[in-house]
């Protein structure tokens, strides 16, 4: 099942969640016990103002009420994070401002991180099999195929 960005989607056994993420950050929660977790495409961006990551907090929020609706303690939660690539040279980095907005939800709640594929200048394509917690990501090859600044006219939008 793909989650496209802002969806999430909760799930057990046999059920595999993809995302394309490239400034965006896939954030993943597992219960091993209960066998059941799921993904949320945060592309919500970090605000510079007073609200701060609420923004991406409310995300990260909704996935976790999700897993509880199904049944899921924030006790037993494991979290696996990737995405927060620098994907355009040029404007603010949003990826960075996320993944870190979401690193310090997870170390407020006590959720451990198990794995942090996060940063860097390419896009990323995951798998996220919620009954077992496994997680694969590849990386495109080429950080040129992203959106060349020539091609932005005038007092464009940061795009992410």
């Amino acid at each position: 099942m793909e989650v496209g960005q802002g969806m999430l989607a909760v799930g057990g056994e046999n059920l595999e969640l993809t995302a394309t993420l490239g400034s965006c950050v896939g954030f993943c929660l597992h219960d091993p016990e209960k066998r059941m977790g799921g993904m949320i495409h945060i592309f919500q961006c970090v605000d510079d103002g007073p609200l701060g990551p609420a923004a991406v907090i409310a995300e990260l929020e909704r996935l976790v009420n999700a897993l509880m609706g199904h049944g899921v303690g924030r006790s037993g939660l494991i979290a696996k994070l990737c995405g927060g690539a620098r994907t355009l040279p040029f404007g603010r980095d949003h990826g960075s401002a996320m993944s870190a907005a979401c690193q310090d939800y997870l170390q407020s709640e006590g959720i451990p991180v198990r794995v942090a594929d996060l940063g860097g200048k390419v896009a990323r394509r995951v798998r996220f099999f919620p009954g077992t917690g496994l997680l694969k990501v590849s990386k495109t090859t080429d950080p040129t195929a992203r959106a060349h600044p020539a091609s932005i006219k005038g007092n464009a939008p940061d795009l992410f």
